[in-house]
């Protein structure tokens, strides 16, 4: 029989009730999670959001923001040796005044040079940030390896490469063109291979049209999806709360595994302990709320992106749209999740729920 009492002038319930909703409550959190999956697809920041949710990083604002400096570091990289093609392409092929073309690739070969620098010195910095999270996927040392390899090479294309590039382009008459376009294929052909291994060559119309994109609103198409990853870090973070909290650590990591692998997500309570779930419920209202605000803050950026995106780049455009409608149905959604949570808190804090007790 069900033993029974009235608090606070409570209607008396059945511990079936609480366990009914937090059973609603966790499928609610499970469908955001694969949503926000859905929003990342095929992109950088699904394997991010999984990075995070292996729970190797304690912080995944601060992760996801060096990670951001580094992949934007690196478009910029890409971006300015593209330009140097189109320019060296002029300074070969075409017809232009070769004093004219030769000064614009010395300026951009400086500009290529710093920014080259400034992406080695971001990597060092990164690896050393993330040296636990290297050192538990184990490519750590090869990490190290490839990076003292890379600005090495990059320290002997300064040296040799260079300089015989920039006397080469210093040459005006028609004799030197054959020595002028040697040393440009030997320093293309150089830099191709130290960065070719990270898909730096990015040759076709496409691609450069996908850098200078990069180049102008990068940044909020970055940030957007960013912030759309935290916001699905968080949600997660609601699951892990409401697992952990009554079936521990272990629990609450296959449970994540099987969200992750797209499985049908089913959980529920082995035992009602209404304080334990009044607690717990605090918690996740709390990673729902930051989630909320994560995805005000994406919905912002890519409006940012779309706005600054011109009209006659249609695709791209339409792109950046249907990712914002997709962020403004996920955050409805999430707030449907958060009434939810608030109604099972008001319903805990009306009704004491008694467990059952065999006779």
């Amino acid at each position: 029989m069900l033993l029974e009492r009235k608090m606070n002038g409570g209607e008396v319930v059945d511990e079936g009730d609480v366990t009914r909703r937090t059973s609603f409550l966790f499928e609610g959190l499970s469908r955001l999670v694969q949503g926000a999956m859905e929003i990342v697809r095929r992109t950088f920041f699904e394997l991010v959001l999984r990075w995070y949710l292996s729970e190797l990083v304690p912080d995944a604002d601060e992760a996801t923001r060096k990670v951001r400096d580094f992949v934007l570091q690196y478009c910029r990289v890409a971006l300015r040796f593209t330009y140097l093609l189109q320019d060296l392409y002029s300074f070969i092929v075409t017809g232009r005044d070769r004093k004219e073309v030769a000064g614009l690739l010395k300026a951009e070969l400086e500009l290529l040079a710093s920014e080259v620098d400034e992406a080695f010195i971001v990597a060092a910095s990164r690896i050393n940030e993330f040296e636990r999270l290297f050192e538990d996927v184990g490519i750590l040392d090869a990490s190290k390896r490839l990076l003292a390899d890379a600005v090495r090479e990059w320290e002997k294309i300064k040296e040799e490469n260079l300089p015989t590039l920039y006397s080469a382009l210093a040459e005006h008459e028609r004799e030197d063109a054959v020595s002028s376009v040697n040393a440009c294929r030997r320093f293309v052909l150089k830099f191709v291979g130290l960065f070719d291994p990270l898909r730096i060559t990015r040759g076709d119309e496409e691609s450069i049209k996908f850098l200078k994109r990069i180049d102008e609103v990068g940044e909020f198409i970055f940030d957007a999806f960013w912030m759309a990853t935290i916001a699905g870090y968080h949600v997660a973070r609601g699951i892990k709360v409401l697992v952990s909290d009554f079936q521990g650590e272990k629990e609450a990591y296959e449970v994540m595994k099987g969200i992750l692998e797209r499985k049908e997500a089913r959980w529920q309570l082995s035992e009602v302990d209404v304080e334990r779930v009044a607690f717990s419920l605090i918690r996740i209202r709390h990673e729902i709320e930051d989630a909320l605000s994560a995805a005000e803050k994406a919905i912002e950026m890519a409006e940012k992106a779309e706005s600054s995106i011109s009209n006659s780049d249609v695709d791209v455009k339409l792109k950046v749209r249907d990712a914002r409608s997709r962020l403004e149905k996920w955050r409805s959604e999430t707030s449907n999740v958060l009434e939810n949570v608030l109604e099972l808190q008001r319903f805990i804090e009306e009704k004491k729920v008694l467990p059952r007790k065999r006779l």
